[in-house]
């Protein structure tokens, strides 16, 4: 409603700002929303990217620290670390190893890696100078991680 109301008023500072090439919720529109911006990529180009995201998201942790750091390094422990948190969780939740309580260590991964891909997605509003809140995007890798 805040951006709603912002956007209506023509706020010089939301104005300035620039916005996200694609929405959270794009894929209950088959990723062919009716507004597309002008650099959105192709319907097949983002059901592969939601593939690997669902199921690699060092991959695309990756990519995004590249462009924002320019270095790989940097970009390869990003991966790395956030590799090892996702696999983690679900690896703790789903073979409790004669542990009952294995889950719990599994959902602490979890929030970790969540906090991992909100300070990415900070980082990259920052950048690229995209409005938005941190708690948006806390609850956004939260709710929603493959589609950040």
């Amino acid at each position: 409603l805040y951006r709603a109301i912002l956007m209506d008023t023509k706020d010089s500072v939301f104005i300035s700002k620039g916005v996200f090439s694609t929405g959270l919720f794009d894929f209950l529109e088959g990723f062919d929303p009716n507004n597309p911006p002008r650099n959105s990529a192709d319907v097949t180009t983002r059901c592969q990217s939601l593939v690997i995201a669902v199921f690699f998201p060092s991959h695309s942790i990756y990519k995004m620290v590249q462009m924002l750091h320019g270095k790989s390094d940097v970009a390869l422990m990003h991966a790395a670390g956030s590799g090892v948190l996702f696999y983690a969780c679900w690896i703790l939740q789903f073979f409790e190893f004669d542990s009952a309580n294995s889950a719990y260590i599994g959902w602490v991964c979890f929030i970790f890696f969540v906090f991992w891909i909100t300070y990415i997605r900070v980082e990259a509003r920052k950048a690229y100078n995209i409005y938005g809140f941190t708690l948006d995007d806390f609850f956004s890798s939260l709710m929603m991680f493959p589609w950040v």
